[in-house]
Protein backbone atom coordinates (compact mmCIF):
# COMPACT_ATOMS: atom_id res chain seq x y z
CA UNK A 1 0.00 0.00 0.00
CA UNK A 2 1.52 3.29 -1.12
CA UNK A 3 0.90 6.55 0.67
CA UNK A 4 0.76 9.66 -1.47
CA UNK A 5 1.76 12.89 0.23
CA UNK A 6 0.94 16.09 -1.59
CA UNK A 7 2.84 19.15 -0.48
CA UNK A 8 1.05 22.47 -0.80
CA UNK A 9 2.71 25.70 -1.82
CA UNK A 10 5.29 26.96 0.60
CA UNK A 11 3.81 29.84 2.59
CA UNK A 12 5.40 33.28 2.65
CA UNK A 13 6.14 32.81 6.35
CA UNK A 14 8.06 29.59 5.62
CA UNK A 15 9.92 31.27 2.77
CA UNK A 16 10.99 34.10 5.07
CA UNK A 17 12.07 31.63 7.78
CA UNK A 18 14.15 29.75 5.20
CA UNK A 19 15.78 33.03 4.16
CA UNK A 20 16.57 33.96 7.77
CA UNK A 21 17.96 30.53 8.64
CA UNK A 22 20.04 30.46 5.45
CA UNK A 23 21.53 33.87 6.27
CA UNK A 24 22.47 32.47 9.70
CA UNK A 25 24.63 29.94 7.88
CA UNK A 26 22.50 26.81 8.22
CA UNK A 27 22.60 24.14 5.52
CA UNK A 28 19.35 22.94 3.88
CA UNK A 29 19.16 19.79 6.03
CA UNK A 30 19.56 21.86 9.19
CA UNK A 31 16.94 24.32 7.93
CA UNK A 32 14.53 21.43 7.36
CA UNK A 33 15.07 20.16 10.91
CA UNK A 34 14.56 23.64 12.36
CA UNK A 35 11.34 24.14 10.40
CA UNK A 36 10.09 20.70 11.39
CA UNK A 37 10.78 21.58 15.03
CA UNK A 38 8.63 24.72 14.53
CA UNK A 39 5.82 22.60 13.05
CA UNK A 40 6.39 23.65 9.44
CA UNK A 41 6.64 20.82 6.94
CA UNK A 42 8.74 21.83 3.95
CA UNK A 43 10.44 19.34 1.66
CA UNK A 44 14.20 19.34 1.23
CA UNK A 45 13.88 20.04 -2.51
CA UNK A 46 11.64 23.06 -1.83
CA UNK A 47 14.20 24.45 0.59
CA UNK A 48 17.03 24.07 -1.92
CA UNK A 49 14.90 25.66 -4.66
CA UNK A 50 14.06 28.64 -2.44
CA UNK A 51 17.75 29.08 -1.51
CA UNK A 52 18.70 28.96 -5.20
CA UNK A 53 16.00 31.53 -5.99
CA UNK A 54 17.33 33.73 -3.17
CA UNK A 55 20.84 33.63 -4.60
CA UNK A 56 19.65 34.38 -8.16
CA UNK A 57 17.05 37.09 -7.53
CA UNK A 58 17.84 38.30 -4.01
CA UNK A 59 14.26 37.63 -2.93
CA UNK A 60 12.14 34.65 -1.93
CA UNK A 61 8.88 36.19 -3.20
CA UNK A 62 6.94 34.58 -6.03
CA UNK A 63 7.69 36.14 -9.40
CA UNK A 64 4.91 37.53 -11.57
CA UNK A 65 3.59 35.08 -14.09
CA UNK A 66 3.07 35.54 -17.76
CA UNK A 67 -0.26 34.99 -19.41
CA UNK A 68 -3.51 36.62 -20.29
CA UNK A 69 -4.41 39.67 -18.19
CA UNK A 70 -7.53 39.47 -16.06
CA UNK A 71 -10.66 41.07 -17.52
CA UNK A 72 -11.67 42.80 -14.30
CA UNK A 73 -9.46 45.09 -12.28
CA UNK A 74 -9.33 44.74 -8.49
CA UNK A 75 -11.51 47.86 -8.16
CA UNK A 76 -14.15 46.33 -10.43
CA UNK A 77 -14.05 43.06 -8.46
CA UNK A 78 -14.62 44.88 -5.19
CA UNK A 79 -17.49 46.83 -6.75
CA UNK A 80 -19.14 43.59 -7.90
CA UNK A 81 -18.74 42.01 -4.46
Amino acid sequence: MAILIIMAKVSNYSRNRIEILHKQGLHPAEIRKALKHEGLLVSFSSITRIIKKLSLTGSVANLSRSGRPQKLSTEAKTFVD
